[in-house]
């Protein structure tokens, strides 16, 4: 998935190890910094 800047992000939802995370729960904020990265003991 690319995302540009100033685009609207697509809805996401995601478990986390602090229970659920919906990314529409922050709309209206001023700014979201999102980050990823794969799995850990994976080749990805």
């Amino acid at each position: 998935m690319t995302v540009t800047i100033g685009e609207p992000l697509p809805a996401i939802n995601a478990q986390t190890q602090d229970g659920a995370l919906n990314l529409a729960d922050f709309r209206g904020a001023k700014s979201i910094v999102l980050w990823a990265y794969p799995k850990d003991m994976t080749s990805g």
